[in-house]
């Protein structure tokens, strides 16, 4: 639970029930089929690009990634600042790559967190210069609707352009039947561990 608004949060207790026998809410989106070849670059919803702080607010904005190489979002500086976009559907990421701002300040992107959905991807390496790209290759390929990018040091996160590529699909298929759970007999009230409340 997340409050929404500048508030406390306080319950008395919760409660988690599941559905019916073999019921999940995603069935129907994992019964739809994923096709998409390997080493297909992926489409992004540009419309959707977002980042943590804008470092002006008539310039540099986050779509200003795909606006060419001599344009780049930014940020504001610290740790944890991040940018992100989200695909036109979800994709099986094998890579994610990144232009860095071509005119100044290429140490800036060192370090920082590709991820995917809440999942990490990988870091890009230290030693980026103006200018390059840079691949991050997924520990595994890793399905989701969107990539972010978060800064590991204190320091602004600017980006000039991002790729993502995808993985062989097959993998989803062998992933999901690694993990299928499924409920069994009729709706149940969940046991909740006890955890220390202050």
């Amino acid at each position: 639970m997340v409050t929404t608004w500048n508030t406390y949060l306080h319950i008395s207790g919760i409660e988690v029930w599941t559905g019916e026998e073999g019921e999940t809410e995603d069935d129907e989106e994992q019964e739809q089929e994923y096709n998409v070849p390997a080493n297909t670059k992926g489409g992004l919803n540009e419309a959707s690009a977002k980042q943590s702080t804008n470092y002006s607010n008539t310039n540099y904005l986050p779509n200003w990634a795909f606006k060419g190489p001599s344009k780049f979002s930014h940020t504001k500086n610290g740790v944890g600042q991040w940018w992100e976009v989200a695909f036109n559907q979800g994709y099986l990421v094998d890579r994610v790559k990144v232009l860095n701002r071509r005119d100044c300040c290429g140490g800036r992107l060192n370090g920082t967190k590709v991820m995917i959905d809440d999942q990490e991807c990988g870091k890009i390496p230290n030693g980026c210069r103006n200018g390059q790209w840079y691949t991050v290759k997924c520990k595994e390929p890793l399905f989701g609707g969107k990539v972010r990018l978060v800064t590991t040091q204190n320091t602004y996160l600017h980006i000039s352009g991002i790729e993502i590529w995808t993985a062989n699909p097959d993998l989803l298929e062998e992933e999901s039947e690694e993990e299928e759970i499924t409920v069994e007999g009729p709706a149940t009230k969940l046991g909740l561990k006890g955890a220390s409340m202050s």
